[in-house]
């Protein structure tokens, strides 16, 4: 038996459903937008990357395969982390103009390859009837240099939306958008970050961290949808 189904995790495929839908709605409403479709693949790979491969992790029994995914997931969410800093780059200095910034994206394939095939993560704890949820140990270099890579990355990209606010040439209608979604996409990582601390390593909750990112950032990127009157 590969699989043994614990009922808390279809928490993971409503998050899932919500973040899809929404990316595909935002991406549909103007297809040729670059920023658009940068969300879009940020959105995708929460979806695919954090909360699909934790819900099927979390229903694993064999710890090996369990290990082996999350390695892979966890390095591909790297690429989120960049393309999330690729939105406000490409407000400054479009990136149809100039691709040369896309060479960026070998720093998060260079993180998918250490996290794969080095000594990145290992399993604590497998799921219990107790305890219904698989448990890393994260402490290692490798996944502590990606997580402040990653980091570093999500900060440089909120730096840069104080030049995009301060741009005059964007529209204030606009302006308030990325204002939203940038306070948004805050508190969806605050939550992440207390449901992370506080809940599973102070109160014993299951990882939630992915549902509290992936639907938070999915309902801030509402504020770029169409309205009736645009």
């Amino acid at each position: 038996m590969v699989f043994e189904f614990h009922p808390w995790t279809i928490a993971f495929l409503v998050g899932a459903i919500i973040t899809l839908y929404i990316g595909i709605h935002i991406v549909r409403v103007r297809a040729k937008s670059t920023a658009r479709i940068f969300l879009g693949i940020v959105l995708f790979l929460f979806v695919f990357c954090w909360m699909i491969a934790d819900f099927v992790e979390n229903n694993m029994v064999d710890q090996s395969l369990a290990l082996i995914m999350a390695k892979i997931s966890v390095g591909c969410l790297s690429y989120a982390f960049f393309f999330f800093f690729l939105i406000p780059y490409h407000f400054l200095k479009p990136v149809d103009k100039d691709k040369r910034i896309l060479f960026i994206l070998i720093i998060p394939t260079i993180m998918l390859l250490a996290m794969v095939l080095g000594d990145s993560m290992d399993v604590k704890r497998m799921p219990t009837e107790e305890n219904p949820w698989i448990e890393y140990d994260y402490d290692t270099p490798i996944y502590n240099a990606w997580a402040t890579i990653g980091f570093a990355t999500m900060a440089i990209a909120y730096i840069l939306v104080i030049p995009v606010l301060r741009d005059q040439t964007l529209k204030k209608p606009f302006k308030k958008k990325i204002g939203i979604f940038i306070i948004g996409t805050l508190i969806a990582f605050v939550l992440a970050f207390f449901a992370n601390i506080a809940g599973e390593i102070m109160w014993g909750w299951p990882p939630l961290s992915s549902l509290f990112v992936g639907v938070g950032m999915a309902i801030a990127a509402l504020a770029f949808r169409k309205r009736r009157h645009e």
